[in-house]
């Protein structure tokens, strides 16, 4: 019995080794991207080798501009907007200040995003928007000198400025989104024709919203802390779950893709890994909640422990060498890393609709 006993345990012990050999080559395979579409890095800066990307906790926004394909940065540091060649990551400027400069607010710039037309706004961060007015700046494009400001004080007290969205129609009425990670914090701010309008919705599920895509017909998909993710019409009602299942940490982009009716949007780790231990920025099409490619880049994501859920990114089509447009994905996580990655896809993109 002792004999058989032994013999029986060595068989246990042979299986279980099997087991893990097979799992460890399984979760090899994972970390490989097997998908269609694959991802070529451009450029990436890492924290602390530009000035304008120091090790500082309050470099927290980033957009790609679909018109001009150059990416800008919120520098909350210097409150500026530095301009970056999309091309390159080579610092080309920085957006025009207003007449008074940037002001208000614990942080005076706090997040930048740019609509499909090139038209730009750049908000402030307030803890409490009661006190501290939230505000707004709206430019036409990269060169203008003169953007219409939005100030705006609520009633209650309101934290804003964590996140930003935009939209704007063929007759250049832009929508905006302004949010924060403290539950059902947000405003929605339109301005068309000269004037500005506001309104401080009631969200259905009292989100807290990590990041934020505006859709044209005013609509959004939020992010929620810890993965939820979901579809809000313009109104504050739930349109539905998302397809999407997104990691915790990651965060879904601010610009997204419209394909053959196809809605694309792209996510990247801000904070932590995904349960195989990595980190990867990665595409999705909604419609399916179907990730059709990723990239490693837990090497990058994991340069700095002093990590924040705090960064962006956008998905967008351009053309840098003047041919056919290709889709990039821009990224950053605060205190790790800004890139671009090249996006080799199966199916034939085009330039950008004012939309």
């Amino acid at each position: 019995m002792k004999r058989f006993g032994l013999y029986f345990l060595m068989i246990m012990l042979l299986g279980m080794w099997v087991i893990a050999e097979d799992s460890s080559e399984k979760a090899e395979n994972d970390q490989s991207d097997d998908h269609d579409w694959q991802f070529t890095e451009k450029w990436v800066v890492e924290f602390g080798e530009e000035e304008w990307f120091e090790k500082n906790d309050i470099t927290l926004g980033m957009t790609a501009n679909p018109r001009t394909g150059n990416i800008l940065v919120a520098d909350g540091n210097k409150s500026r907007v530095i301009i970056l060649d999309g091309s390159s990551g080579e610092k080309i400027g920085t957006l025009p200040e207003p007449e008074d400069g940037f002001t208000g607010g614990l942080l005076m710039v706090s997040q930048v995003i740019a609509a499909p037309s090139g038209t730009i706004a750049v908000c402030n961060f307030t803890a409490d928007a009661s006190e501290a007015p939230f505000k707004i700046y709206l430019y036409e494009n990269e060169e203008d000198t003169e953007p219409e400001i939005l100030v705006h004080q609520t009633e209650e007290p309101k934290r804003l400025g964590d996140t930003l969205a935009i939209t704007e129609d063929l007759y250049g009425n832009v929508r905006l989104i302004a949010a924060a990670i403290t539950p059902g914090d947000i405003i929605q701010a339109n301005y068309a024709r000269g004037y500005w309008e506001v309104k401080e919705p009631e969200v259905d599920g009292n989100p807290a919203f990590h990041s934020v895509t505006m859709l044209p017909d005013g609509s959004f998909y939020v992010h929620e802390l810890w993965g939820r993710y979901e579809q809000i019409d313009r109104y504050g009602a739930m349109i539905m779950e998302g397809a999407i299942k997104l990691p915790p940490q990651a965060i879904i982009s601010n610009l997204y893709v419209d394909i053959e009716g196809d809605h694309y949007l792209a996510s990247a780790p801000v904070q932590g890994s995904e349960f195989d231990g990595h980190d990867y920025i990665a595409i999705y099409d909604d419609r399916e909640g179907e990730k059709v490619g990723r990239a490693d880049i837990s090497e990058l994501s994991n340069l700095n422990e002093n990590r924040l859920r705090a960064g962006d990114v956008s998905l967008f089509p351009y053309s840098y060498d003047g041919g056919d447009p290709k889709l990039y994905v821009a990224a950053m996580a605060t205190n790790n890393y800004l890139g671009v990655w090249e996006v080799e896809a199966p199916i034939e993109v085009e330039e950008v609709p004012r939309q």
